[in-house]
């Protein structure tokens, strides 16, 4: 009898050692991520070749991903900065060419994910759109500045730091990056031409460096649990742009920004000479905190809701409030595949 009590006891203590075993498992591998290696982290960037990616006109893919820059000085993440080509449907024609920068950190069972992400900033082949596009992020107490170099005469671009300092990258196919791993801000940038001339025309670009709410037309505040989402909109009268840009605030940036300070930007997405076709208006999608966030602003002010169409064949209806729609899917790997209006008779 004693013999049999023991065994069912060590049965039971065995299911019990082998739950917390799972249970423990699952801990260390939600909250102790750790950083991959530089290969295993640009090895996975380029899963994103031949994603599709949102357009309400029509369908266009992820092409010729080209990892450009990997930094291991963000805390438990690899940075990857990179660029790639948006491609019609066919896959032929080149319809942009983007940047983005993907956080990358790797779990222990479930291998890497990117976690934050900045970029989609696409354009038009060189010489059209404004001299510069370029977005900052801080993360994890580290500091980035990316971006595209649309005007040929721009070499090398200057960054000018909130430290006083300045320092200097190149422009390597059309590209230029920043990082500053003791996490200041870039105060503000400038193009430099091949004989070291500042290029005034570029000066416009710092709009888009520093998050500053006086600045937008319209402006919308979501909140997630204790995330806050500030998504606002402003316009570029040359070649006139309509522009969104989504900012994600952590608690002390919430902090900051409820007292009026500066805090940090997401990311913007911007149409150059919208027409009818883009009513729908700008959009932003990007990753955070491993959740897909979609948000924009209509220009169309007839549309009441929008009808996002994701990649898993998901529909979702996302009503515009304030003039803005904004959805958030958790931990997803889909992306969106179109966007569409709806005015009050859909």
């Amino acid at each position: 009898m004693t013999l049999m009590k023991n065994r069912r006891l060590a049965f039971f203590l065995i299911i019990f050692l082998s739950l917390a075993l799972v249970i423990l498992g699952i801990l260390v591998n939600i909250y102790f991520p750790y950083r991959p290696s530089p290969e295993e982290a640009a090895n996975y960037v380029h899963r994103l070749e031949g994603r599709a990616l949102p357009s309400p006109a029509s369908s266009s893919y992820i092409k010729d991903v080209k990892v450009m820059h990997v930094i291991g000085d963000v805390p438990a993440a690899q940075l990857v900065v990179g660029t790639y080509s948006q491609v019609d449907s066919t896959g032929a024609t080149p319809v942009n060419r983007c940047l983005f920068a993907n956080y990358v950190t790797r779990h222990w069972l479930t291998g890497p994910r990117t976690y934050s992400s900045v970029g989609g900033w696409c354009r038009s082949p060189r010489g059209q759109g404004p001299p510069i596009l370029m977005q900052g992020k801080q993360e994890r107490g580290t500091s980035l500045v990316i971006g595209l170099a649309v005007d040929e005469r721009i070499v090398e671009v200057q960054a000018h730091w909130l430290d006083g300092s300045i320092s200097t990258a190149p422009v390597i196919e059309d590209t230029f990056f920043f990082f500053r791993a003791d996490g200041v801000e870039v105060e503000w940038v400038a193009g430099i031409d091949g004989l070291g001339r500042v290029l005034s025309d570029t000066l416009a670009a710092n709009n888009e460096v520093h998050f500053s709410p006086l600045n937008y037309v319209a402006v919308r505040q979501v909140t997630t649990g204790d995330d806050v989402f500030v998504i606002g909109a402003y316009s570029f009268t040359v070649q006139r742009q309509e522009c969104v840009e989504v900012t994600y605030l952590t608690a002390e940036n919430a902090r900051r920004f409820l007292e009026g300070k500066e805090v940090f930007i997401g990311q913007q997405g911007c149409i150059i000479n919208p027409d009818a076709s883009d009513a729908v208006g700008p959009s932003v999608s990007t990753v955070v905190e491993g959740d897909m966030v979609v948000s924009g602003r209509p220009l169309n002010e007839a549309i009441v809701a929008v009808q996002i169409r994701w990649s898993d064949g998901l529909e979702q209806r996302v009503p515009v409030e304030d003039g803005f729609y904004f959805a958030r899917r958790p931990d997803t790997s889909a992306t969106v595949e179109s966007i569409r209006g709806l005015d009050a008779g859909d």
